[in-house]
């Protein structure tokens, strides 16, 4: 009468509660801490038609060589950029360990 063959199970949507399991901290770190479970190796693919391609393309190496130079300014920059975030990172820790809170603006600027 509802529409449901004999054969179909009902489906019942369980609430959050229900749905995740309840793991304490403690619980929770020594699940994520395993070493028992070893990630799968990636397969490695050699490609012949890359291969191939590369001993054609040996034109494009001026190209590549002016290009480099431009790259390792760029990787320079967002190596700095990364530094100083993680630096600033750890003075923030630092303060907010010693001071119970976050910095103000001008507490900020000072850092």
């Amino acid at each position: 009468a509802d529409g449901r063959s004999s054969g179909e199970a009902s489906i019942a949507i369980l609430s959050n509660e229900d749905f995740f399991l309840h793991y304490t901290k403690a619980q929770w770190v020594a699940f994520a801490s395993r070493t028992d479970v070893v990630a799968p190796e990636t397969p490695q693919h050699n490609d012949d038609s890359s291969a191939s391609e590369d001993e054609e393309g040996e034109d494009d190496e001026d190209f590549d060589l002016q290009d480099e130079d431009a790259s390792d300014e760029d990787a320079s920059d967002e190596d700095r950029q990364a530094m100083l975030n993680l630096i600033m990172g750890e003075v923030l820790k630092k303060f907010r360990s010693e001071n119970g809170r976050g910095p103000n603006t001008e507490e900020l600027l000072e850092l």
